[in-house]
C-alpha cells in the first residue's frame, strides 16, 4: 500500500450537498463566534439531515451508499439496531464494496465496539488488497477512500481497543509522510470535521505518538 495523501475524515457525504453545507456552516458559525471554542467537531447528525436521508433513500432504494450515510449517522446517534438494520440492507445490495465496510467500522467505531471497528477494517483492507490484485478489476476513486486509509484508520482502531504499539507504529507511518501527522495544530485542523468521539481519540494518539517520538529522541 503506497502512503500518501492526507488521513480521510469518516464521512460519507460527498453526494449529500444539503447535509455537507449544514455542517459546514455550523463548523464556521463556531469557528467565528465571539464565544472562545477549544475545539471543534463534527457535530451529531440534525433531525433535518436524517429526513433529508430519509428522502433520498426512499427516492433511490437500490443506493449503497445511501444507506451507509444513514447507517453511520444512527451509529452516531447511538441507535444502534438502526444503523446495522441500514449496513445490513446495504451489504446485500454491494456486498464486496470496499467503502461498505470501511464505513461500518467507523460507525461501529461510534458505537464503542473497537475490536469489531478492528476487524471490519481489516476485512475491508484485505478486501482492497485482493481487488487491486486483480487485473479484470480497476481502481474505482468511489470506492477506495485514500492511500492512505489503511495505516491511518488502522491506528485509531488499534488504539481505541489498547494495542499501543500497533497503534503508534501506524500512525508514525503515515507521519513519515504527512506533515499534518506531525504537528498538532494541523492535526487538530485535520480532524475537525470528525465526530467528537472520533477526534477525541485522534488527539490521543496523536500526543501519545509525539511523546514517543520525544522520548526516542527522533526527528521527523
Amino acid at each position: 500500500m503506497i502512503l500518501g495523501g492526507r488521513f480521510l475524515p469518516p464521512l460519507e457525504y460527498q453526494l449529500l450537498p444539503i447535509p455537507v453545507m449544514s455542517r459546514v456552516l455550523l463548523l464556521t458559525l463556531l469557528l467565528i463566534g465571539a464565544e472562545p471554542v477549544a475545539r471543534a467537531y463534527r457535530p451529531p447528525p440534525s433531525p433535518q439531515e436524517m429526513a433529508y436521508l430519509d428522502q433520498q433513500i426512499a427516492a433511490h432504494p437500490g443506493d449503497p451508499r445511501l444507506l451507509q450515510a444513514r447507517g453511520l449517522n444512527y451509529a452516531v446517534l447511538g441507535q444502534k439496531d438502526e444503523a446495522i438494520a441500514d449496513f445490513k440492507a446495504a451489504q446485500k445490495i454491494s456486498p464486496n464494496q470496499v467503502r461498505l465496510y470501511w464505513t461500518l467500522g467507523w460507525a461501529l467505531f461510534n458505537l464503542d465496539d473497537y475490536p469489531s471497528a478492528v476487524n471490519v477494517w481489516e476485512h475491508a483492507a484485505a478486501l482492497a488488497d485482493q481487488k487491486h490484485s486483480s487485473a479484470a478489476t480497476s481502481y474505482d476513486p468511489d470506492e477506495l477512500p485514500d492511500a492512505t486509509w489503511v495505516p491511518s484508520t488502522l491506528a485509531l482502531g488499534y488504539w481505541a481497543e489498547g494495542d499501543e504499539a500497533k497503534a503508534l507504529e501506524l500512525f508514525g507511518m503515515v507521519a513519515k509522510v504527512n506533515l499534518r501527522y506531525r504537528n498538532h495544530a494541523l492535526f487538530e485542523q485535520e480532524t475537525n470535521r470528525w465526530t467528537e468521539k472520533e477526534q477525541t481519540k485522534a488527539l490521543l494518539l496523536f500526543d501519545a505518538w509525539k511523546q514517543s517520538v520525544d522520548r526516542a529522541g527522533n526527528h521527523l
